[in-house]
């Protein structure tokens, strides 16, 4: 059963994966970013996390 992130929840990791995002290689953005659309189920082309 899927549960639903709140919005609380979603502008957490969004600031956690902010920071990682930043520190990252180019070459890690990537998964970085992959791992932030699995995880809040939004569309590649409607988030941003920089």
């Amino acid at each position: 059963m899927k549960t639903k992130m709140t919005h609380a929840m979603r502008m957490e990791l969004a600031n956690a994966v902010r920071d990682r995002y930043a520190a990252a290689a180019n070459k890690n953005k990537r998964r970085i970013l992959e791992e932030f659309i699995a995880a809040t189920g939004y569309h590649e082309n409607t988030q941003s996390v920089s």
